[in-house]
């Protein structure tokens, strides 16, 4: 991650990112694979765009399409009950690892191409989502 490298090049992008941008989407240290994944990187990430006086969008609570969730995920999907908690569980911890962190949040991404999760639990959970996180 170029925020905590050293050498020149990362010099040059971390000044880039403060003289260029008041607000910042994070690729993917942000999305559910990944923050599970690295959860510390995200921290450290969204530490350094604040402490620059950068905001954060974040991005993103649910890509709910099985391809797009953590390994063992599309398992859970004969189990409604477990897999509504583990989203809801996974959105809650999240959020909460950032509070008063990030200015905006893609709650749920491409909730119309990408729709296994729905197909298990119903649209509903889009909603349940969007209550859990606030």
């Amino acid at each position: 991650m170029l925020f905590r490298s050293q050498g020149a090049d990362a010099d040059t992008y971390r000044d880039l990112v403060i003289s260029s941008f008041n607000r910042v989407t994070i690729e993917n240290d942000l999305k559910w694979p990944e923050f599970e994944r690295n959860r510390q990187r995200a921290l450290d990430a969204v530490k350094w765009l604040r402490d620059a006086g950068i905001a954060v969008r974040g991005h993103n609570l649910l890509w709910p399409g099985w391809s797009r969730l953590p390994a063992g995920v599309e398992a859970l999907k004969d189990k409604p009950d477990t897999l509504r908690n583990r989203i809801l569980d996974h959105v809650r911890d999240e959020v909460g690892a950032f509070k008063g962190q990030i200015l905006e949040w893609d709650v749920v991404n491409e909730p119309v191409t990408n729709t296994d999760v729905q197909g298990v639990l119903g649209k509903v959970i889009l909603a349940e989502i969007g209550r859990a996180h606030v």
